[in-house]
């Protein structure tokens, strides 16, 4: 899941960052960086490692023999080189950075951020305004608006505002997007206006920004403004043509107890009734839940009309609930528990060698990957009708079911018996490439095709950290999908089949709207 061009924030921040640790910069100094960058630019350092054999996890953990062996490049070996002194000037040894140095290619962006985040200063901030804020080449110039506004809304510049919000109307979404997030950075009341004026953005995922952005700015010193106006931006944002916005909208509502919302609360569980045009089961659960906090009441979110009645009966003067009312979900298909309120699900299996375990040691018992797919095509034969889905076994390579996602009917679950047939667990296990298609970010051509364009649920299923891929290390892993899915707003559900896994795949449910379970006979 590495991105290329977010190198470009650590040699933006190179003119200021290393001329201030010139003196104890090694290997050359700023001239050497840079013809490192340029060299690096141009395709011709390769960063990546390659794993021989082995895992990640410690033997007690895993089961099994482990040890990672890494071929460093000598780009890396110079990189390394070149960031040594500068490490050495600070005062607080960056400690991941000594231990992962030799064997993540992320570790550049890592620094990318933190060096940008060393220039603060006078100086510093009216370069970043003066030069990367404005710069229109074709070649890098959107990631580099992309790394100044992030990094003067990082620093609060307060003072770089309207060109902040000026990127506002960038004719790139991403760029949108990102100054969205900057300006709510800054605390400052002043950004309300353009954030509000963000909200009606042609796309959505700059909608979402603006929207969490004033949710953010309200709950700054400065935001009484902000506050004010947050709920009824909020419930406008019910009636979004894009589901993420009204999720957020639905999330911020519930965060956010008021009775004047109430109403539209209800109002909005009609539009998103079953055969209403764009209606979607996540958002429809989350107007339930949110109407079951404030009122204490819980009628099917599929019945809006109970909601409708029961609000129409109540007196003026409605009084909040005070004690939190807890809902079910609502009958539907499980796996392994965790319920599927989708409407759109992509499956990740894992059938890496150590599927072939039995679960929990029993040596009588089955194993991991019969326990799986047994589980697979329970789960499939359970989703509700309409439900779209899609599957994906994943070890060092990806495998999908079906070109795109299909509707479950009986045709389609006979289908799903016949591919998970015969299926054999070897190789490895590459995390952060099948975590990665899933988000569309790995091939997005082909992932956009095999995840479909209206995904909102995947379901995750292995038993070992990650072995073999790009990023091997599990926090990193976590970071790089809860950052990529941030406009998506998929709900990442996590089951660990064996107990290397369990930590680690419940933290990154946990971060991405789903449920974590451990696999079980």
């Amino acid at each position: 899941m590495a991105v290329r061009t977010d190198l470009l924030a650590l040699s933006l921040a190179t003119p200021l960052f290393l001329g201030a640790l010139a003196p104890c910069a090694s290997g050359g100094g700023i001239d050497a960086f840079q013809r490192w960058f340029e060299h690096y630019q141009r395709g011709r350092v390769d960063l990546y490692q390659q794993v021989e054999a082995g895992c990640l996890s410690a033997p007690e953990a895993a089961g099994d023999s482990c040890g990672v062996r890494y071929f460093r490049t000598e780009g890396l070996v110079q990189l390394e080189e070149l960031l040594a002194g500068a490490v050495a000037c600070d005062p607080v040894p960056d400690r991941e950075r000594r231990r992962c140095v030799r064997q993540q290619p992320w570790l550049v962006r890592r620094l990318a951020a933190e060096a940008l985040a060393r220039v603060d200063g006078t100086e510093a901030r009216e370069w970043l305004r003066s030069a990367p804020l404005r710069d229109e080449s074709a070649r890098d110039g959107l990631a580099r608006r992309a790394a100044a506004a992030r990094a003067l809304g990082a620093m609060r510049d307060t003072e770089s505002l309207e060109r902040i919000a000026a990127l506002l109307q960038d004719e790139e979404a991403l760029l949108r997007a990102v100054a969205a997030r900057s300006l709510a950075d800054l605390g400052d009341p002043a950004a309300l206006g353009p954030l509000e004026r963000a909200l009606k953005d042609p796309e959505p995922g700059v909608r979402l920004e603006a929207l969490l952005a004033v949710d953010r700015l309200a709950g700054t010193e400065a935001g009484a403004e902000a506050r004010g106006r947050l709920l009824a931006l909020a419930v406008q944002a019910l009636a979004d043509r894009a589901w993420t916005v009204r999720l957020a909208a639905c999330e911020i509502l519930h965060a956010h107890p008021d009775a004047a919302t109430i109403p539209e609360l209800v109002l909005a569980l009609a539009r998103e009734a079953p055969g209403q045009p764009g209606s979607r089961r996540r958002v429809r659960s989350a107007l339930r839940s949110g109407l079951a906090a404030l009122t204490g009441e819980d009628f099917p979110s599929f019945r809006p009309e109970d909601w409708a009645r029961w609000w129409e009966a109540q007196p003026d003067g409605f009084r909040l609930s005070e004690t939190l009312q807890e809902v079910a979900p609502e009958q539907g298909a499980r796996f392994f528990g965790i319920p599927l309120e989708a409407d759109v699900v992509l499956f990740l299996l894992d059938i890496s060698g150590s599927m072939n375990q039995p679960v929990g040691g029993d040596p009588d018992g089955p194993t991991r990957l019969f326990t799986a797919l047994r589980e697979t095509r329970r789960c499939v034969d359970a989703l509700e009708k309409g439900t779209r889905f899609n599957i994906l076994l994943f070890n060092e390579r990806v495998l999908p079911f079906r070109p795109a996602p299909i509707e479950k009917t009986e045709e389609s679950l006979e289908a799903v018996c016949s591919f998970l047939e015969g299926v054999q667990a070897d190789g490895g296990t590459d995390l952060s490439g099948a975590l990665g298609f899933g988000l569309g970010l790995e091939d997005p051509e082909l992932a956009a095709r095999v995840r479909g364009e209206e995904i909102d649920t995947i379901v995750l299923l292995s038993d070992g950290v990650p072995s073999r891929g790009a990023v091997l290390i599990p926090d990193e892993i976590a970071s790089q999908v809860s950052e990529a899915n941030r406009g998506q707003r998929i709900a990442i559900h996590t089951v660990a089949a064996g107990g290397a896994a369990s930590a680690f795949l419940a933290r990154l449910a946990g971060a991405n709207y789903g449920q974590a379970q451990v696999m079980r006979n």
